[in-house]
């Protein structure tokens, strides 16, 4: 038999565990900021709308597949594979989109937030401008 088509298990022993390599140094020195929001758990209302967008499209599709399998079960076998792989690359896409529209939320607020901290910096610096200006005179 050759080599390659061999399993990993046979003739190897035991694998040593893979080391991931250490990039740098300085990645170790990173300190968290308090500008950064921590990262929070899905909400109750995600979780909902994940479900929904991971079931409730797929039924009628789970239905002709209940329909094919009693008809013509040599073709509900690959077509239900099919299903599968779609659903999985669905869920996938559909995740995303979802963390895509939380991180725009987290942008805009924190754009908002860093408007009204500049205002605030740009106010607090009028007042000090004005009493050097008068003081001159």
């Amino acid at each position: 038999m050759d080599a390659s088509n061999s399993s990993p298990d046979q003739g190897k022993g035991e694998q040593q565990p893979c080391e991931l390599p250490n990039l740098s140094k300085k990645d170790n020195n990173v300190e968290p900021s308090d500008n950064v929001p921590p990262l929070t758990p899905p909400s109750q209302h995600e979780e909902e709308t994940r479900h929904t967008l991971a079931t409730e499209l797929f039924q009628p599709t789970l239905k002709v597949l209940a329909d094919l399998e009693s008809d013509d079960r040599k073709f509900a076998f690959p077509a239900a594979r099919l299903v599968e792989l779609y659903r999985h690359l669905w869920d996938s896409c559909a995740s995303k989109h979802i963390d895509g529209q939380k991180l725009e939320q987290n942008n805009q607020s924190l754009k908002e937030a860093g408007t009204h901290l500049t205002r605030e910096g740009q106010t607090s610096a009028s007042p000090r401008q004005a009493a050097s200006s008068t003081a001159l005179f």
